[in-house]
């Protein structure tokens, strides 16, 4: 289900979707049913309930950015 890129990083498939803060979801992401931990990949605030693509990965936790409307 979840494959490993040629330079060894987990989760390829996963690498810019978008995925959903859920209410109340501090440093969560609910993405295909399930909850993520994440980061932002920068200072910039993220919404709860707003929408952010899914930009990297370190280990099991998703570094995510806003996404703009």
């Amino acid at each position: 289900m979840f494959g490993r890129k040629k330079d060894g990083s987990e989760y390829s498939d996963i690498i810019e979707q978008n995925a959903n803060i859920p209410a109340g979801g501090d440093e969560k992401v609910l993405f295909r049913g399930s909850e993520w931990l994440s980061y932002p990949s920068s200072s910039e605030d993220i919404e709860k309930g707003s929408t952010v693509k899914i930009e990297g990965n370190h280990g099991i936790k998703l570094k995510v950015s806003s996404v703009k409307k």
